[in-house]
């Protein structure tokens, strides 16, 4: 059998990484609620999608987000956020595909996943 694809959402708010667990039936979510716990889990284990909240108790997910690019340049790296303010073209220069805001999640995820895996191949077969 197939292993299942697997995402780490990292968000303070736990009913997000629930919601991305009941969209995502077919993936494995793995959920971490502060950016040093997804920092850590990042580091310890691979994953074929990590999903960021922008606002963390210690810190934003686009810090995260350029951390964990330090140590893995592969893997998709999606910003979900409340917020408003966050530009595209910040998430692409902190080395993340998109930005997914929370009212549309149920939505663009999977829309979202899939160009960001398409995007990731494109990348790998170049």
């Amino acid at each position: 059998m197939p292993r299942k694809q697997r995402v780490l959402c990292v968000d303070d708010n736990t009913d997000t990484c629930a919601l991305v667990d009941e969209t995502l039936k077919q993936w494995d979510v793995a959920a971490e609620h502060t950016s040093t716990e997804g920092l850590r889990h990042a580091a310890a284990e691979e994953f074929d999608l990590i999903l960021l909240d922008y606002h963390l108790p210690d810190g934003t997910g686009l810090d995260l987000c350029r951390k964990i690019r330090l140590f893995d340049v592969t893997t998709p790296i999606l910003l979900v956020t409340v917020t408003h303010t966050i530009e595209h073209d910040q998430v692409l220069a902190a080395g993340g595909q998109g930005v997914i805001r929370k009212d549309h999640l149920i939505h663009l995820l999977p829309v979202a996943i899939a160009n960001a895996l398409e995007l990731k191949l494109t990348a790998i077969s170049h």
